[in-house]
């Protein structure tokens, strides 16, 4: 068996609508400072239980940052965990690809 020493760099408050547990890995990112998910938005590895399909690709999950700051805690998502632009913007600078997520309630 293996281990890796593994280091905490956030804990964010987030509001989502279903009670999960779910530990995922960032598969790739985007940047966009204009766009409708903020900054940054991450694609996890995890695939949505909700959505089997979006914008043209399988339904993974995502972690963005928004374009509307007050839309966070408003069921408007399609599923995907939004954080305020400064956060995803921290979180930009500390995850490189493959980083693992936890997300539990």
């Amino acid at each position: 068996m293996t281990h890796r020493r593994c280091r905490l760099i956030a804990i964010v408050r987030l509001i989502f609508g279903e009670s999960s547990h779910t530990r995922v890995v960032v598969a790739d990112t985007r940047d966009d400072p204009n766009g409708p998910y903020g900054p940054y938005a991450f694609g996890l590895s995890g695939l949505s239980e909700q959505l089997t399909s979006f914008n043209g690709g399988n339904g993974r999950l995502g972690l963005h940052g928004t374009n509307d700051p007050d839309s966070i805690g408003q069921d408007v998502s399609h599923g995907c965990i939004r954080v305020a632009n400064d956060v995803v913007i921290q979180l930009a600078e500390l995850l490189p690809l493959g980083t693992p997520v936890q997300i539990s309630p």
